[in-house]
């Protein structure tokens, strides 16, 4: 019994991430090339770096929260309208 708990336990650890780290990777390949062109910012270099900083939790993570707290705001601005944020 402590083995299914302790395998639920790592699942669940492991998973969280990587599924943070994928709806981010998501995210940004669903934004159009003209957001990105308007943003200033690069959709393959950003894609790139939330790719390989996955591959590690911590970095995966850290990339994953800056995207999502600083970068797609930004993106979702701009597809609204909202030039003055790009």
């Amino acid at each position: 019994m402590l083995d299914v708990f302790l395998t639920l336990v790592v699942s669940i650890v492991v998973l969280i991430p990587v599924a943070i780290v994928v709806a981010a990777l998501l995210d940004a390949a669903s934004r159009p090339d003209w957001v990105w062109a308007l943003a200033g910012r690069t959709k393959p270099m950003w894609m790139g770096v939330i790719i390989v900083s996955g591959l590690f939790v911590v970095p995966g993570l850290v990339v994953a929260a800056i995207y999502g707290t600083k970068v797609r705001p930004q993106l979702q601005a701009i597809e609204r309208g909202d030039l003055g944020s790009g």
